[in-house]
């Protein structure tokens, strides 16, 4: 502990002197958008619909970005609890699909802005291996369960608009589709 103080310390001196700060590092992820290993290390049956996030059940799943809850679900044959958000950016929508939760804690027609605690993260569905972890996706078009592996219609990859770790000090562009991880930092 006395060791993990004195570097903590160390860090903070260093970035004082440099005038850098130190930025949360991203959680981590198990399977990219379009990668064909799944969350369980094992051969998809196609390219993978979105990203799949580490965690530990139990561990919050929050909004990537203000919009409001479209549907909540239970599929167990396949995407578990899911939690799904429509945003809207100068009259287009985007759609986010969260996955495999534990549980769910928001209902359908909820408001939400970024960083709200909407789930927790988990291993429901037959989709999830027995892995804990998030299934993050993005749509074009509603989508209410995670699309099928090698469907990769109205999905697009989420890290190209994920522009970091939630901060709630931190104004976001109304005007543009700026994600923030689904989970915390």
């Amino acid at each position: 502990m006395m060791i993990r103080l004195r570097v903590m310390r160390e860090l903070v001196l260093i970035t004082a002197v440099v005038g850098c700060s130190l930025s949360p590092l991203p959680p981590p992820t198990i399977s990219t958008y379009g990668s064909e290993i799944g969350a369980n290390a094992k051969a998809r049956h196609g390219r993978h619909p979105g990203i799949d996030f580490a965690g530990t059940i139990g561990d919050p799943v929050i909004a990537a970005a203000d919009g409001v809850v479209i549907d909540v679900s239970d599929s167990p044959a396949s995407s578990g609890k899911c939690v799904a958000l429509r945003h809207g950016i100068r009259g287009r929508a985007w759609f986010t699909l969260y996955c495999h939760l534990d549980r769910i804690l928001t209902n359908r027609g909820n408001l939400v802005t970024r960083g709200t605690k909407i789930g927790e993260l988990g291993a429901s569905g037959a989709g999830a291996g027995g892995i804990a972890h998030l299934h993050f996706q993005l749509c074009t078009r509603a989508c209410t369960t995670a699309s099928f592996d090698g469907n990769l219609e109205h999905t697009v990859d989420p890290a190209t608009y994920t522009i970091g770790c939630f901060d709630p000090e931190r104004t976001y562009n109304p005007d543009a589709l700026q994600l923030t991880y689904p989970v915390e930092c």
